[in-house]
């Protein structure tokens, strides 16, 4: 047995104890019925900004309702602390160093082309419908087989702002207190406004990527907002597939820069009560003292920290209420018995810890990015309110969405780390803080 095949297998082993191995699904469902798997996930989420581990500011009433059904997992790590080797790791089972995803995807760096021993693709192959909505990050999606008719994210992007177009949306005036920045969209407070101009013109206009410093208030309104329109795609189609077995990845870019939120979700966060980063005045790392996130965490200062993450706490409950949209699609269509849910992010946000860190920042592995939120629900299987400390990570994946819902046969080594899982009527959730 090679080193892959044994890292499978003892993943394989790991995860049949959480569920109980193929049996558990013979005493809980129908002879011969396969289970359907959604798998959700945001980007960026860090592992703490959730009502159910402890966190008592952020509003996650659909992430705390999935762990009071289900299990949470309070040290769950990804493969790497970056989008495309961690997605790549969820999909094949694969470490970075193996699929040969180690950096973002985007030429020439390589791609996932193939759905050859992806999860997607091994329940495309034993005809389940499987279909990927959201960010995709792994090159062009279409390249494999089980997405060939998928809809890439830009595509759906271009849709969008055809129909805004169309509609011939126009942003509404700042409110007091707040200036238009028009190319990002967004409404920004006076302080963060003044951030944002100090940073660019320090760069004299020529400011690459991605504006981070572009942070406020959306001015596309909720009615309206992209990914919302995307929880309408999830809805739609989980009704459409209704009738055979499926898996479908939801997956939302938000809590991710740009760090911007319409109301209500705006202004349902006071920056004075979210919580300050606890290291800010720490020194930076030598290695990101000079990097672009750094100059920028400088011009920003605690205060605009504050309305970052402010606007971070608000994306996260935006993607929350649309990942309720997807939880009551499955219980209206009688789907919830049979679904096995599972939520995660790729990886975490620094959240302007050790001197000022934004975002991802700098190629570390700080806990603040690297461990991740894990919940899973299967009723009548997983046991309600589960709280497990084991280690959990991103290459378990494979094994728990495509192995055990096909019910194929389980290798159980010896000292396994991870607990059983089992269904127990009654047993009220313990939500440790993290």
């Amino acid at each position: 047995m090679n080193r892959r095949d044994f890292v499978r297998a003892a993943s394989i082993g790991c995860l049949s104890r959480v569920f109980g191995g193929p049996l558990a699904w013979g005493r809980s469902r129908d002879a011969g019925r396969r289970l359907n798997v959604l798998l959700v996930m945001m980007d960026q989420h860090h592992h703490a900004i959730m009502g159910c581990a402890g966190n008592s500011v952020v509003k996650t009433p659909n992430l705390d309702r999935l762990a009071r059904q289900g299990v949470r997992f309070t040290n769950a790590v990804c493969a790497t602390p970056y989008c495309s080797p961690t997605r790549a790791a969820l999909a094949t089972g694969r470490w970075p160093h193996s699929t040969g995803i180690v950096v973002n995807c985007k030429p020439p760096a390589p791609a996932l082309k193939s759905d050859k021993d992806t999860t997607e693709g091994m329940l495309s192959a034993a005809g389940y419908a499987t279909e990927q909505i959201g960010k995709w990050h792994l090159g062009t999606k279409s390249d494999l087989q089980c997405y060939r008719n998928s809809l890439s994210v830009h595509d759906r992007k271009t849709a969008h702002r055809d129909m805004l177009r169309r509609r011939g949306f126009k942003a509404a005036p700042p409110r007091a207190g707040e200036k238009f920045i028009e190319k990002a969209g967004v409404y920004a407070t006076d302080w963060n406004y003044r951030a944002w101009e100090r940073y660019h013109a320090a760069q004299g206009g020529k400011a690459k990527g991605q504006d981070l410093m572009a942070i406020g208030r959306q001015a596309v309104p909720a009615e309206l907002e992209f990914w919302g329109r995307l929880a309408d795609d999830g809805v739609a189609w989980l009704a459409s597939n209704r009738n055979r077995n499926f898996m479908l990845t939801w997956s939302a870019s938000p809590p991710h820069a740009l760090w911007i939120a319409p109301d209500p979700w705006y202004s349902m966060y006071d920056p004075a009560e979210v919580p300050a980063p606890k290291t800010l005045a720490d020194p930076a790392p030598q290695a990101y003292a000079k990097s672009g996130p750094a100059k920028k965490g400088k011009y920003l200062g605690e205060k605009g920290f504050r309305e970052m993450i402010r606007c971070y706490y608000a994306q996260v409950s935006m993607i929350d209420a649309y990942i309720g949209r997807l939880l009551d699609a499955l219980d209206e269509t009688g789907l919830s018995e049979n679904t096995l849910v599972i939520y995660l992010s790729d990886h975490g946000d620094m959240q302007g810890s050790h001197g000022g860190m934004l975002g991802k920042s700098v190629p570390a592995f700080y806990e603040e990015i690297v461990r991740v939120p894990m919940i899973m629900r299967l009723p009548g299987v997983i046991e309600a309110g589960k709280v497990v400390n084991a280690h959990a990570n991103s290459v378990d994946l494979l094994p728990t969405s495509a192995r055990n819902s096909l019910t194929w046969p389980v290798i159980r080594p010896k000292g396994s780390t991870w607990r059983a899982i089992r269904s127990t009527p009654n047993r009220k959730q313990t939500c440790a803080k993290s």
